[in-house]
């Protein structure tokens, strides 16, 4: 498969979908933060959100994250960039070419420089680059730690002929500042100002988006997982229909957990990019480490996960700790196959490769299989309506008494085994709760009950219910707590 960051930089025409989701987005007025590498854009960015940690990541930003931020009665949002290149590392280029869509979309840039490096040539050539896009420009003249430094880039950076506020994003000097000079240049058709005199604040929270009135109904929380160079963020850019992510047969180009959204068939859908797992014993800098808590959180937060599983290297051993991971968190899980075209090009068979799958991820036979090419974007919305079927099992809520019947039906089928003599019974079941499934069952010997008919058991209520992606869990109770 060609190394896309390599290929032309034409853009890849945006879905009316994906054009719906961003402009109801863009409703709020966005600020973008720009400047060259190194200068704090990301711990910046981390102040102004109100982000309980602001020492920065570990790592360069590569992948744009937006986020809403409050201030003062109102709501902003920042989008916080990677840095301007000063060589021709191609990962960096890729990321500053994402970084012009935002610019171009932006309501204001906020142009972040280093107050103890002074002003530099990038940063004239990056004033002069902004200016061409005709937004208004504020300069944040960050690590300005000192009353001295403060005073010193004031003077130095409005040579440029930009209003110019010091700051000190790790000691949350200026911040108030620098939202005073921004939020002014919103009107009130974009920002509505409050009509309150006791407000006390020099805007008022802007009315959320909305759909005529209509229910808002939580939206589905995917995250995609995988290892290295397992076609993640490929897989995200060929659904969402543009080069969102920076993509490379690099492996580790991405660093951080990333969210975009997506609408497909009238449903608004949450999206996580993750960084490639290693094995622990590989991961020895911080910035891997960092990613790996990254991954973790995403999935928290996540209904189901879509496992990219490398076809032409089929499943490795890291691939299964993932899955494993995956399946002691509870989540949703649908397998993707990725890179089919290619394996497919090397005489790999879907019936060969997915008996590989089960014979080496036993534990998962419940979770469904995409063959998926990421230039193909009809694949990948298979993949996705996978994941669509699998986020409804894990809400499903089954009535009490169709789960006794299951329960019945299956104990007649099967009798419970004798227990050190005694016969084990089952007397009465019901769904505790979803998101994910759990059932309780009433037995006479709750401690006693056998792994391999507990697996008996989960597999009937899956045959019943369609439980398909789903983990579910048995919980057995005494008859007379």
């Amino acid at each position: 498969m060609s190394d896309p960051s390599t290929r032309a930089s034409k853009e890849i025409d945006m879905p009316s979908e994906t054009r719906d989701v961003e402009s109801k987005a863009t409703q709020w007025p966005q600020w973008a933060l720009v400047g060259r590498v190194g200068v704090g854009k990301s711990t910046l960015f981390a102040r102004l959100i109100g982000s309980g940690s602001v020492l920065g990541p570990v790592g360069p930003t590569r992948d744009w994250v937006e986020q809403e931020a409050a201030h003062a009665g109102g709501v902003i949002r920042l989008v916080d960039t990677a840095g301007y290149p000063d060589d021709e590392d191609p990962l960096r280029r890729a990321a500053w070419r994402q970084t012009q869509c935002v610019i171009r979309r932006a309501d204001r840039l906020v142009l972040v420089t280093d107050a103890r490096a002074g002003l530099l040539q990038g940063d004239e050539k990056l004033v002069h680059q902004l200016r061409r896009a005709g937004k208004s420009i504020v300069i944040a003249a960050n690590k300005a730690d000192s009353i001295a430094l403060r005073h010193e880039a004031a003077s130095v950076f409005s040579t440029l002929g930009v209003s110019v506020v010091p700051v000190s994003a790790r000691q949350g000097d200026g911040i108030e500042q620098l939202f005073r000079v921004l939020a002014p240049g919103f009107g009130e058709k974009d920002f509505p100002v409050s009509r309150d005199a006791n407000a006390g604040s020099s805007f008022a929270s802007p009315r959320p988006p909305s759909d005529d009135g209509q229910k808002v109904t939580p939206s589905p929380k995917f995250v995609v997982l995988g290892k290295p160079n397992a076609g993640k963020s490929t897989f995200l850019n060929s659904l969402l229909g543009q080069e969102r992510y920076v993509t490379s047969s690099v492996a580790g180009t991405t660093l951080d957990a990333v969210a975009s959204m997506w609408r497909g068939k009238g449903q608004l859908y949450h999206l996580v990019d993750t960084p490639g797992l290693r094995r622990r014993s590989r991961v020895q800098q911080p910035l891997e480490r960092a990613g790996g808590q990254a991954v973790a959180t995403a999935l928290r937060s996540s209904q189901v996960a879509l496992l990219l599983i490398d076809s032409i290297q089929g499943v490795t051993q890291q691939d299964a700790k993932i899955a494993s991971l995956v399946h002691r968190r509870r989540r949703g899980l649908v397998l993707v196959a990725s890179k089919w075209d290619e394996a497919r090009k090397q005489g790999i068979s879907q019936a060969a490769f997915a008996d590989a799958l089960r014979r080496d991820l036993p534990f998962l036979s419940y979770a469904p299989l995409v063959f998926v090419s990421a230039w193909s974007r009809a694949s990948v919305m298979r993949a996705v309506q996978a994941a669509q079927n699998v986020c409804s099992a894990y809400h499903e809520r089954c009535a009490t008494s169709a789960v006794n019947r299951c329960l019945h039906q299956a104990m007649q089928d099967h009798k419970p085994p004798r227990v050190r003599g005694r016969p084990l019974k089952m007397i009465f079941g019901w769904q505790d709760a979803s998101a994910p499934p759990v059932f309780c069952l009433t037995c006479n010997r709750p401690a006693e009950v056998p792994d391999s008919y507990e697996r008996y058991l989960i597999h009937r209520l899956r045959d019943a219910f369609g439980f398909v992606g789903v983990p579910i869990t048995l919980v057995f109770r005494p008859k007379n707590p």
